[in-house]
């Protein structure tokens, strides 16, 4: 990875992330841990058939990877990056919630509850973890949401 952007150990939290191309990108060509949050099926195979298309072809990849051509697909220019690895694809992590109005006030009454709270003290984090689980719960019964 580039440590310049990713201290050890840091991860791309990729909110509304869709269908997680950035993410998958990010993992596979940049070598960053990304999790996708949303909930929403994620869907790759449209980006592994496009390169596996692109490396039995390379003459097109080469064509497809230059800049400010209507032929133009930026996939084609990751390519190199792509080939390098001699790992399979990995797949990023997913955490099926939606980032709304209920994320931001558990976030905001769990930050109040820790300033509130002296070091010593233990948090009490009921509330979050209750947030949590109606919010994963919420996530998982999306099953219309999703791509094909």
């Amino acid at each position: 990875g580039n440590d310049m952007f990713s201290p050890k150990g840091a991860s791309v939290l990729d909110v509304a992330g869709g269908k997680g191309d950035l993410s998958w990108l990010l993992v596979n060509v940049d070598g960053l841990d990304s999790i996708v949050a949303d909930p929403r099926l994620t869907n790759h195979t449209h980006l592994i058939k496009s390169i596996d298309f692109l490396l039995k072809h390379p003459e097109e990849a080469a064509a497809r990877a230059i800049p400010n051509r209507p032929t133009h697909q930026p996939l084609a220019a990751l390519l190199p990056k792509l080939s390098k690895k001699n790992t399979p694809f990995q797949t990023p992590r997913h955490l099926r919630l939606f980032v709304d109005s209920d994320l931001v006030d558990a976030v905001r009454e769990t930050l109040n509850i820790c300033k509130k709270t002296s070091n010593n003290t233990k948090i009490d984090m009921t509330k979050w973890e209750a947030y949590w689980s109606r919010s994963i719960t919420r996530g998982k019964q999306a099953t219309t949401l999703g791509y094909q």
